[in-house]
């Protein structure tokens, strides 16, 4: 997790709450933050996306939105077969969970081409 340099942008948000607990022991404001690229849709790269966006929320009450940018299949439902089964793999939180929090998905099939989807 990197959030330096003239744009701080922070690559994939891990699993569940471990990305906002690392950030807050390692003293890294997450309301620094202006963009999030999730690299794909699976939850262990999606999975904290809530727990950051919360955290910045907490950080930085006023903050209108951050940009969110992956492809458009990264927010579409994944599943894995494992032997007989399929289970879910996918980003676990749906569009509105995220519009909620006030922030902007920006899906990006091909650069430069962002367009916004709410």
């Amino acid at each position: 997790m990197s959030i330096e340099g003239r744009q701080p942008i922070l690559f994939d948000t891990g699993y569940r709450h471990a990305c906002a607990h690392n950030a807050r022991v390692a003293g890294i404001r997450l309301s620094k933050i202006e963009k999030i690229v999730l690299s794909h849709g699976h939850a262990d790269h999606t999975g904290g996306l809530q727990a950051v966006l919360e955290s910045i929320r907490h950080e930085n009450p006023d903050r209108e939105y951050v940009d969110i940018i992956c492809h458009p299949a990264a927010i579409e439902p994944q599943y894995v077969k494992d032997a007989d089964h399929y289970f879910y793999s996918g980003c676990p939180f749906q569009i509105d969970e995220l519009k909620r929090l006030g922030r902007g998905l920006l899906p990006l099939r091909d650069p430069p081409g962002l367009t916004k989807i709410f």
